[in-house]
């Protein structure tokens, strides 16, 4: 058996985020990310990709929330994270940076979401 902490069941769980993200379920979503994030932390480091990836997922779902400064905060430690493991031309970094200005253009701040937006 793999045990509940391993990175197997992260990914399983973050996989569940999806679904009830999709679904528009965000409270369950982000519980599931939340624990995906975790393991991962736990099992993988800090500053390991799949953590990356889990809190721009938690951004997401805090953004749906009306979270912005959350959304924010979770939107940019991934892209610490990604910038550093992928490097910034990477296709997932400008994903992120698409999130972080979507967010400045939600909260009516649009020299900041212009910032993110050509970088």
């Amino acid at each position: 058996t793999l045990g509940t902490s391993h990175p197997n069941i992260a990914n399983t769980l973050a996989n569940i985020g999806q679904v009830y993200y999709q679904k528009g379920d965000y409270t369950q979503a982000l519980d599931a990310y939340q624990k995906a994030l975790c393991i991962q932390r736990d099992e993988l480091g800090d500053d390991n990709i799949d953590v990356g990836a889990t809190m721009d997922s938690i951004g997401l779902v805090l953004f749906k929330q009306g979270l912005h400064d959350l959304a924010l905060r979770s939107f940019k430690e991934s892209l610490r994270i990604l910038e550093h493991e992928l490097g910034e031309n990477h296709r997932d970094v400008a994903v992120i940076l698409y999130n972080i200005a979507t967010t400045y253009l939600d909260q009516g701040d649009n020299d900041e979401a212009m910032k993110f937006f050509q970088e």
